[in-house]
């Protein structure tokens, strides 16, 4: 491995292991903001060629796409976005450029549509496949959908566009969420409330804080304290809790202090709040730190794997990776380990592999921790659909 490759390595380690030491980071803390703004890249003056290029690397562990771009992202819906000095455009799974590179910025294909970034204006929009406008380039700001809505910005002002790329919700919120189970956080006069996909108020602005619905509940703070709401604004669990989050797999992680523990939908305690950290990591487990080490907890708080491990990150595909001292290494959720801790780092698994920093590089192991792809790159992302960008 090139000492700078190494060295990026070392320095992500690094700002992985303090992360884990922080208790003010740690996931059962809350985001700090409702919204948050996406640094747009800079112009194309400003982007210099790659010194070692990317390309596309199949399952055989051999470029299938030649390394030849700048910068890539992951193939989705059959087309991979890739950047050539300044200019984004669209690859195929062979390679060959079907929309060419013209923009600031684009994003995965999904559903049909891709959202990109143009020069020199700096708007965003939606193009189809074959590269034309399915919404035109108007927006200073504008998402991804999602069930079936786009968050846009028009000056300072938010609202949400349809698929056909009309604005069904005016922008006139200073602050808005994406839609997640038929309903968007948003900010009017001051406080906050849920709007529906129609721009109706399932519950008024009246909080500083509110999410949307998640599990059925949904979580809102009031002079300081957090409780849950039910759809129209009947508080189903009091405002009684200094820090939570939303409800996922039936349970939510409360403190009234400084500690943590498991919450059912009826408000009782499943689990004392007795843990520095806490917070879901799929498979119906929440990971815990007691002591500085880290276990797992089942849904009826009942610690199922001791805590023994140094760190643990989240489940992809039945597996989760751990730490020991420097090293990283792979769980089963019964807590069986795959893999002994002899990684520099580890990822979670996509499409059944998962990226690996070894001593010789970046590598692939799979799901019964055998190495699947040799350590013969500096750099490597997940695969997906059959294809992982490496060089």
């Amino acid at each position: 491995m090139h000492f700078a490759t190494f060295f990026k390595y070392t320095l992500t380690l690094a700002a992985l292991l303090l992360f884990s030491s922080c208790q003010g980071e740690s996931p059962a803390t809350e985001a700090s903001a409702q919204d948050t703004i996406t640094a747009l890249p800079d112009r194309a003056e400003d982007f210099d060629k790659a010194a070692q290029p990317w390309g596309f690397i199949g399952r055989n562990g051999r470029f299938t796409i030649t390394p030849r771009f700048d910068e890539v992202r992951q193939f989705s819906e059959g087309l991979a976005a890739v950047r050539l000095g300044g200019y984004w455009g669209y690859i195929d799974p062979k390679g060959r450029m079907a929309i060419e590179p013209e923009f600031q910025a684009a994003f995965p294909f999904q559903q049909g549509q891709a959202r990109v970034l143009t020069y020199p204006d700096s708007k965003m929009g939606f193009i189809d496949r074959s590269g034309k406008w399915s919404i035109p380039p108007d927006y200073q700001q504008l998402n991804d959908f999602a069930e079936g809505r786009a968050r846009v910005r028009s000056g300072a002002q938010y609202g949400y566009l349809n698929k056909s790329g009309q604005l069904v919700i005016e922008p006139r919120f200073d602050r808005a969420t994406d839609f997640q189970n038929g309903t968007a956080a948003v900010k009017a006069e001051g406080k906050y409330g849920l709007i529906d996909t129609l721009g109706r108020w399932i519950i008024e602005p009246a909080y500083p804080k509110i999410t949307p619905l998640s599990d059925g509940l949904i979580r809102a703070r009031r002079e300081g304290r957090y409780g849950f709401l039910r759809p129209g604004g009947r508080t189903a669990i009091p405002f009684d809790w200094l820090d939570a989050r939303d409800f996922s797999d039936n349970r939510a992680v409360v403190s009234a202090d400084s500690l943590y523990g498991l919450l059912a939908p009826s408000g009782k305690l499943i689990s004392p709040a007795s843990y520095h950290q806490l917070w879901h990591v799929g498979e119906h487990l929440w990971a815990f730190e007691n002591k500085g080490r880290y276990g797992f907890l089942d849904s009826t708080g009942q610690e199922v794997v001791p805590p023994q491990f140094d760190q643990l990150m989240a489940f992809s595909e039945g597996l989760i990776p751990y730490r020991m001292g420097r090293r990283w290494g792979y769980l089963h959720q019964d807590g069986r380990v795959i893999t002994p801790p002899e990684f520099f780092l580890a990822w979670g698994f996509a499409e059944g592999l998962a990226r690996v920093a070894t001593r010789n590089g970046m590598a692939f192991i799979d799901t019964t921790g055998e190495m699947a792809i040799p350590t013969n790159f500096d750099d490597v992302r997940d695969f997906s659909e059959g294809l992982a960008p490496g060089r």
